[in-house]
């Protein structure tokens, strides 16, 4: 087994800001899109269109109050299940390492994910491959927010550590506020327009994460193919864990709708993927005055060898 993504499990220190509550109307919670079997409203297959465009993300982020931190910690020094993404990999087996964390997409401290290691031809990438972009629920009325820290302290910006601590506001939100953050895959044309890539060859993606909550995984395909599936994005859910997961293309999944709408399978997606989106979204408890943290600490493919 040769280049085998390495990734240890390490101490996570969680900062989770606990801020007085506030008073707000209470929505329903939100319908994870990867919680159960898709339900297909067209017996059509899809015919793709790869044609398609994006609004450029643009993050938000807003001045918070002074408050306490509650430090969560959890350790692991003898992990040695999923070789391909834990440890260091050995004919015996994988191997503990410090606490850090290494993907063959992404590590810590990267400023981008490096969407084109396993293509033959990168030619058809643009600009802006691989880079992360952040969103908020600013521009449909919430006032979410995130707050990058590094584990102890909070930080500016983004530097490479998708470690954070989101306010989760609803403002004239009528359902429950969210954030997504993300990267591009192919990312954009001399024109600007968003390109599209098949990565099929990753065999699916494996993370490292950790949080409060869980977030859901989606393939974003385009603005075009986006509309012809009703914005039902093929999906999953993942849940915080102390080691790593996998997953593969036939595990993403079109969450339940009322609408019509054309279907696709998880490995049909994979090959017109223009962004992965981590999509968080939840109902803000006000005993932490709508905080919730996360960690993301390793992305990798699914690859095995």
């Amino acid at each position: 087994m040769n280049n085998k993504l390495c990734m240890a499990l390490g101490a996570f220190a969680l900062v989770m800001l606990a801020c007085s509550s506030e008073n707000g109307s209470i929505t329903e919670p939100f319908d994870d899109p990867g919680a159960g079997t898709a339900k297909h409203n067209s017996s059509s297959s899809l015919e793709i269109d790869v044609s398609s465009s994006s609004l450029n993300a643009q993050s938000s982020s807003s001045e918070i109050e002074s408050s306490s931190s509650v430090v969560e910690s959890s350790s692991s020094s003898s992990h040695l299940s999923l070789c391909k993404v834990s440890g260091h990999w050995r004919e015996s087996g994988c191997l503990p390492t410090p606490s850090h964390g290494e993907g063959d997409l992404w590590s810590r401290l990267d400023r981008k994910v490096r969407t084109n290691v396993y293509l033959e031809d990168s030619s058809k990438f643009g600009d802006r491959a691989g880079e992360f972009f952040f969103e908020t629920d600013s521009l449909e009325g919430g006032e979410s927010f995130i707050k990058w820290t590094d584990g102890y302290f909070v930080v500016p910006e983004f530097e490479g550590m998708l470690e954070a601590d989101v306010r989760f506001a609803k403002g004239s939100l009528t359902y429950d506020p969210f954030v997504k953050i993300g990267f591009y895959v192919a990312g954009f044309d001399s024109s600007g327009a968003a390109l599209s890539a098949d990565v099929t060859n990753w065999n699916g993606l494996c993370l490292f994460y950790l949080g409060t909550i869980g977030t859901t995984l989606q393939l974003d395909l385009g603005e075009s193919l986006n509309r012809k599936l009703g914005n039902a994005l093929p999906s999953l859910k993942v849940e915080s864990s102390k080691e790593p997961q996998c997953f593969d293309w036939g595990q993403f999944k079109q969450p339940e709708t009322d609408t019509e709408h054309e279907t696709i399978s998880g490995e049909e997606a994979a090959k017109h993927v223009e962004k992965v989106v981590f999509f968080f979204q939840t109902t803000p408890r006000e005993e932490y005055g709508g905080f919730e943290g996360f960690e993301i600490i390793a992305i990798g493919t699914n690859r095995d060898e």
